[in-house]
Order: structure tokens, then C-alpha cells, then sequence
């Protein structure tokens, strides 16, 4: 009868240790993936808490400093313009850490469906409109005269066009520029958002993508950011 040889043996003990370190390794990378689902669920619930009281609180500073009868001094009203400023910068920070935490956790996007970008556009714009104003940008937009549908997430999309644009009119200076155009080209729809603002380094490029990072003249700004947008 055929016997194993120390060789056979050798061969058969490497291949247990290899299906050994697979299993680990599988292990390991469940075990990973459990632990930041966990994180993800922790952090939108914190958020979810911290973003009515903040909300809340953005509704009486605006209110307040908008009120006639009350009367502020310029020391007062520039101090309660920079609570206001705090509570903006909490509010955004609590938006990326929600869409952050609901990017990492399987099966809370919200599923792809034929949309209309237009309108998801136009709403953005509105919600800029009053920072836009303040800061006297002139802006050059432009939408095809049909409608341009995709098949994405609407939420996701909102949250994209919010950031990109968001981030443009934050950071130029007031009498800036500030391009937004949407055209469909070989069967692809294309946004175009172009500012004049600080820009991003060539150096920073790489990072781009890294969570929490700020581009280096971002920081030496004194414009508050999380990092998170993008």
C-alpha cells in the first residue's frame, strides 16, 4: 500500500495552515465589519439626538437678531452673530457625521430609482441662495430645457450637489464667481461647478478622499470646516 512521505505530510500540514489563516482572516474581517456597523449606529444615533436641540437653538439666535424691538448694541449683536456662526458649524458637522455613518453602514442608502436631476439642483441652489446674496456672488447657471433623469439615489444626489456647491460658495470671496452647469452629453448627464475661491493645492489632491481632512490653505483660512463634505 501507497505510504505518505515526510514530503506528502510537509504538503498537507502547509495547506491546513493556509485554509488555517484564511479562516482567521475571514474572522478578523467579520468581526472588523460588525464593529463599524456598531460605530456607524452609534454615531447616527448621537446625531440624531444633537440635531434637534441645535436646531432649535439656530431658530431663536436668528429670530432674536432678527427682532426690531430688541436692541442690541454692535458688541452684542456681533457676539450672538458668532454663537450663530457656532451653531451653524455644529449643525454641519452633525449633517457629515450622519451621511459619514449612514456611507459605512450596509443597506441604509436608500435604494437607486429613475430621478429627475432639475429640480434636486434647484433646491440646492435655494437653500444657497441667501449665503449667495450676502456675499454678492455672481453665479452663472445653467439646466438643459428637458428633463434629465438618472437612475441614483435622490438623497445621495441631494447630498453631493449640497456639498460641491456648499463647499464652492463657502469658500470664495465675496464679488467672487461661481459656475453651476448641468448638461447631458453622449448619454451621460454632467454637472459643471467651477468658483472662484481658494482652490485645492496640488499637493492636497492625494488626500482628497481622506475622512476629516482639510486641504492646508483650507486651515489657515479662518473658515470653519470638518472635512467630512467631500
Amino acid at each position: 500500500p501507497n505510504r505518505f512521505t515526510a514530503g506528502d505530510a510537509h504538503f498537507v500540514l502547509a495547506i491546513a495552515q493556509q485554509g488555517a489563516v484564511a479562516l482567521e482572516n475571514a474572522l478578523a474581517h467579520e468581526t472588523l465589519q460588525q464593529a463599524d456597523k456598531e460605530r456607524a449606529q452609534f454615531v447616527r444615533t448621537i446625531t440624531h439626538e444633537l440635531r434637534a436641540p441645535v436646531s432649535g437653538a439656530q431658530s431663536l439666535l436668528r429670530v432674536l437678531l432678527k427682532l426690531r424691538k430688541v436692541k442690541l448694541n454692535p458688541q452684542q449683536r456681533d457676539i450672538l452673530s458668532r454663537v450663530e456662526a457656532r451653531f451653524d458649524f455644529l449643525a454641519t458637522l452633525i449633517n457629515d457625521l450622519l451621511a459619514l455613518a449612514a456611507s459605512k453602514t450596509a443597506g441604509f442608502q436608500k435604494a437607486p430609482k429613475p430621478i429627475d436631476l432639475q429640480p434636486i439642483l434647484e433646491d440646492c441652489i435655494d437653500q444657497l441662495a441667501h449665503e449667495i446674496s450676502e456675499k454678492q456672488i455672481s453665479m452663472d447657471y445653467e439646466v438643459p430645457d428637458t428633463k434629465l433623469t438618472v437612475c441614483a439615489s435622490a438623497e445621495g444626489v441631494a447630498q453631493i450637489f449640497s456639498n460641491l456647491i456648499g463647499n464652492a460658495v463657502k469658500y470664495t470671496p465675496p464679488d467672487g464667481e461661481l459656475t453651476v452647469h448641468l448638461t447631458q452629453q453622449t448619454g451621460n448627464a454632467v454637472i459643471t461647478i467651477s468658483d472662484t475661491g481658494i482652490g485645492i493645492p496640488a499637493k492636497d489632491l492625494p488626500h482628497l478622499w481622506d475622512e476629516f481632512f482639510r486641504a492646508s490653505n483650507a486651515r489657515r483660512s479662518q473658515i470653519v470646516g470638518t472635512g467630512l463634505g467631500l
